[in-house]
């Protein structure tokens, strides 16, 4: 035992019989009287923040998020260019975010005059001050996982995204994103055991007069020590996904993604009860002594698949008390060490199992 458990906390979890159902509100669909001129900005923004993390079918419970990382952290193939390098071991590194930027700051890091490139290049800082431009095709994609952001992550009045800075367990630090929807691919993508580094805004792409888009900042990139190629993620909602503008640039960034030598995917989001259930699990913490006490017999327990309750009842017995068996838990689900069903409501009653 240690001094972080001296006071048990809440566990996060309720029984099916205890959480109360709450209604489903509707956004207002008629300007409201005493709103007056900024009627429709509160319909609109109340309507939008509605659909946050409704992204897929909240009653499929065979969706499995992880499914499109996983797929291209296990591909059996070759880098898409023959001089790109293995990432090697990727470790944790240093702080690569100014949390405290002027609302006032430049958003975008200074680029040099491209104004007469006959082919796409890619902009990447090391310092967070300097910018270096090469030609996407000839550039070593592995500079990129010690790259600092391309942008700040400052709010300003009347932005529609809201900027965050989530703690990200892989890296150790918190990484910088555009908004509370990229916040919430950050945290599936440090859930997944096969990504060992995740980056923000790692780089710009810009492209010749003639193309669809002139530059771009992709949201996000991984790797993983396992697997030779790096994957870059942009985030979108689905509606602006499915609009032909982004279409047709996201033909552009895929090829020259391509080019470089890096996979691509545009990730639109999971389910909620999928989200809240990787926020319930991000926010336990156990000490190390205890996860090594305690953790080989919570496995031990589940091995043929129990309640959640039953496993923490069964530790309680052994001496570790119940409030803090729930949490040791959901640190070992979030560790992978046990597994359940996270398309439906992480509760008591749910069944876990541990893995061989």
């Amino acid at each position: 035992m240690t001094a972080f458990e001296s006071t048990p906390k809440p566990s996060g979890l309720e029984s099916s019989e205890g959480r109360r159902s709450l209604p489903s509100v509707a956004p207002p669909t008629r300007v409201p009287a005493w709103a007056g001129e900024r009627g429709p900005e509160l319909v609109r923004r109340t309507r939008r923040l509605s659909q946050r993390g409704k992204t897929t079918n909240e009653q499929a419970t065979d969706n499995d998020p992880l499914r499109e990382l996983t797929e291209h952290f296990t591909m059996p193939l070759r880098p898409l260019r023959d001089d790109a390098r293995s990432f090697g071991d990727l470790g944790r590194t240093t702080a690569r975010i100014r949390v405290n930027r002027p609302s006032w700051g430049q958003r975008r890091l200074k680029l040099p005059a491209l104004d007469k490139i006959a082919s796409a290049h890619v902009s990447f800082t090391l310092d967070g001050t300097s910018v270096t431009t090469c030609k996407a095709s000839e550039v070593d994609p592995s500079v990129f996982t010690r790259a600092y952001p391309m942008r700040d992550f400052a709010r300003r009045l009347g932005q529609q995204n809201h900027p965050t800075a989530p703690w990200v367990e892989t890296m150790a630090h918190l990484i910088g994103a555009e908004s509370h929807h990229e916040g919430a691919f950050y945290l599936l993508a440090d859930f997944h055991p096969l990504v060992t580094f995740i980056a923000g805004q790692p780089f710009t792409l810009s492209w010749p007069k003639g193309e669809a888009l002139q530059s771009h900042t992709p949201d996000c990139l991984l790797a993983s020590s396992s697997h030779p190629r790096s994957l870059v993620v942009d985030v979108k909602d689905p509606v602006e996904r499915a609009g032909e503008k982004w279409r047709a640039r996201e033909a552009v960034v895929a090829r020259t993604c391509a080019d470089m030598g890096v996979a691509y995917m545009v990730w639109s989001g999971m389910p909620r009860r999928f989200r809240r259930n990787l926020e319930n699990l991000a926010e336990a913490r156990v000490p190390e002594p205890s996860l090594e006490a305690w953790g080989p017999a919570a496995r031990e327990f589940a091995r043929h698949g129990k309640s959640l309750r039953a496993v923490a009842t069964e530790l309680d017995s052994q001496g570790y008390q119940y409030p803090w068996a729930l949490t040791l838990v959901r640190r070992l689900l979030w560790l992978h060490h046990l597994e359940t069903d996270l398309g439906k409501p992480l509760e008591l009653d749910s069944v876990v199992w541990g893995r061989p």
